[in-house]
């Protein structure tokens, strides 16, 4: 494996180990498997495209203290929820 590929996976594990502290702040599920950071604005590029893009740690560990926790279903509900809200503003 190398170095850059290393990398991401050693974060990676971490972002598993960090989500594996945490539960849906909507329905409580609490399995690191169904679960993701969901930011707002600046922050609402997903993680895993943060891990992918070889962030440093600092930078991801200030991402996911400023966003919230939610399961895939329930970050699906919310971004429809978003989407719709967007539609209706004319954005």
């Amino acid at each position: 494996m190398d170095y850059v590929k290393k990398g991401r996976h050693e974060k990676a594990q971490k972002v598993q180990e960090e989500l594996a502290s945490h539960h849906c702040v909507i329905c409580g599920e609490d399995s690191p498997h169904a679960l993701r950071f969901v930011g707002e604005g600046w922050n609402s590029v997903p993680i895993t495209d943060l891990v992918r893009r070889n962030v440093n740690w600092p930078h991801l560990l200030k991402v996911m203290e400023e966003s919230t926790v939610s399961c895939l279903n329930c970050a699906a509900k919310i971004g429809a929820t978003r989407q719709l809200e967007k539609m209706a503003a004319g954005v």
